[in-house]
């Protein structure tokens, strides 16, 4: 991944630096020289290993310091402390992995991405990188642990009012989990994340011609269970009980059920 994320910043350290030295609107200008810095600070990645639980974030935080890689199961920081005790006694077959690895604080940097042209490549791209890893690791579960990043995942694919389609980037078709026991016992947990399994990836008459990953046609990770939750204190503005949230045993079913499902 480290020589992938290499070529990436090279080509676009040098799209962004041209584009902020050449583009005549203000606004586009500013842009590009935020993008420009958010690039500067190099990437931080997870050093995933083979795993059944894979839990994703959006992007890492700045904190000043080199830039590089790291290990879930190692790092003592309080956000992947809060990962850890999510999965509880599953840890060992847990790792986590951000969607990109640009480093920055301020999650709306994103949004600045999104409303540049060559913003908005970079992140398809570095997204495609991702993919690749996501479907070489097939887990049986993965938790998308940032309710920012939901849409990445094709969660959200839609069309927009002229009838176009919209927010595809990876592309997954999702089914619901049919299993009223599990729905019943976690209900109050169910309020506050949401469990489907992957069924396939959109196709042609659903806008699959715009996912980051055209070349990948069939996905690995059909039966793979994910779980769309958040790791703040709240959803929807709506202050959240910790043991209202995804617990250890919520998983642990999934788990059971999800190795049935990837046979």
């Amino acid at each position: 991944m480290k020589e992938e994320l290499k070529k990436l910043w090279e080509k676009y350290e040098e799209k962004i630096s041209e584009s902020a030295r050449n583009v005549e609107d203000a606004r586009f200008r500013k842009r590009a020289e935020l993008l420009k810095e958010v690039l500067s600070h190099k990437w931080m990645y997870s050093e995933v290993e083979d795993c059944h639980i894979l839990i994703t974030g959006i992007n890492p935080s700045f904190d000043g310091k080199g830039h590089g890689c790291f290990k879930l199961k190692t790092c003592d920081h309080p956000y992947y402390k809060s990962l850890k005790e999510m999965v509880g006694d599953l840890l060992s077959v847990t790792d986590y992995l951000d969607l990109f690895t640009f480093r920055e604080t301020a999650q709306s940097t994103i949004s600045k991405f999104l409303k540049y042209p060559v913003g908005l490549k970079f992140l398809a791209e570095h997204l495609a990188i991702t993919q690749h890893k996501i479907e070489q690791l097939n887990p049986s579960i993965i938790i998308v642990a940032n309710k920012g990043s939901w849409v990445f995942w094709g969660k959200n694919a839609d069309k927009d009012k002229k009838g176009e389609f919209c927010n595809i980037w990876m592309g997954y078709k999702y089914e619901p989990v049919d299993d009223e026991l599990l729905m019943e016992k976690f209900s109050k947990n169910l309020d506050n994340c949401k469990i489907f399994k992957i069924s396939g990836l959109i196709d042609e008459q659903e806008g699959g011609s715009q996912r980051v990953s055209k070349e990948i046609t069939e996905t690995n990770l059909v039966g793979t269970i994910v779980v769309f939750t958040y790791m703040s204190g709240y959803f929807d503005r709506k202050r959240v009980h910790k043991n209202d949230r995804v617990t250890p045993d919520m998983i642990k079913e999934l788990y059971e059920m999800a190795k049935h499902n990837k046979r």
